[in-house]
């Protein structure tokens, strides 16, 4: 009796220790990467989210350490312009997971190595100028590796005139900006009346506004659209600093 009663209870014991090791290794890594991903779909204002976390062993994610993460969102929003695309690659990151669990705050506490790419298309810079300087109409954007540029229409002195903008995407201090160079108005006057800086920079993203504490590090512009590189380390003397996401 006794031995079935102690063999009863080991197989008890067994059962709770398979159930305990298959919710760390599964269950809430699982629970981890689906409140993740739906924190960066608020963020980003966007419901195309995938996320992927990897640690070995994969209890470790339960705790907010990931050897490997990444993600990947499109339609997303970035500061004040939706790119097509946004991918972050991390190693070795740190999530603090009680306030993740407890609020869905995302805060990344440190991280190895972090890289985001985000792509820009002429549509996605189109609806930003649009939305930014509202007396434009028919706003039509070019890419190319030298420059962007903006054609559309808009009312000057009581008519309508065409407006060719030329201008850049770039990083500067932080922040990511559309910056014009060139303007020419068309139709006002006898001849083309041309000034420049009219409309001056149109802020795309703040400074410190990037997911994951990333930095812009990079902005390319090629035909068709514009490439973004952001990037973070942290040294062992910040890796004691929370950064929100």
């Amino acid at each position: 009796m006794e031995r079935d009663i102690l063999r009863k209870g080991l197989t008890i014991l067994f059962i709770v220790f398979i159930i305990l090791i298959m919710f760390g290794e599964f269950i809430l890594p699982t629970l981890v990467s689906s409140t993740l991903k739906t924190r960066l779909s608020e963020r980003l204002a966007t419901h195309d989210v995938m996320v992927s976390m990897s640690s070995s062993p994969n209890l470790l994610i339960s705790l907010g350490r990931a050897d490997t993460l990444r993600v990947i969102a499109h339609s997303a929003k970035l500061g004040e312009i939706y790119v097509e695309e946004l991918s972050a690659e991390g190693e070795g990151v740190r999530i603090d997971m009680p306030a993740l669990l407890e609020d869905g705050t995302l805060r990344l506490q440190s991280a190895d190595k972090l890289e985001l790419k985000g792509i820009v298309t002429e549509l996605n810079l189109k609806e930003l100028i649009s939305r930014q300087v509202d007396k434009l109409e028919n706003v039509q954007v070019k890419i190319t590796p030298q420059d962007v540029l903006v054609t559309a229409n808009a009312k000057v002195f009581g008519r309508m005139v065409d407006i060719e903008m030329t201008g850049v995407v770039l990083e500067d201090s932080g922040s990511l900006y559309f910056r014009m160079t060139k303007l020419n108005v068309k139709n006002a006057f006898p001849g083309k009346l041309s000034l420049d800086n009219l409309f001056g920079d149109i802020q795309i993203v703040k400074p410190d506004k990037l997911p994951l504490g990333a930095k812009f590090e990079r902005v390319e512009m090629q035909d068709g659209k514009v490439i973004l590189w952001a990037g973070g380390r942290q040294s062992s003397s910040e890796k004691a600093e929370n950064k929100d996401l």
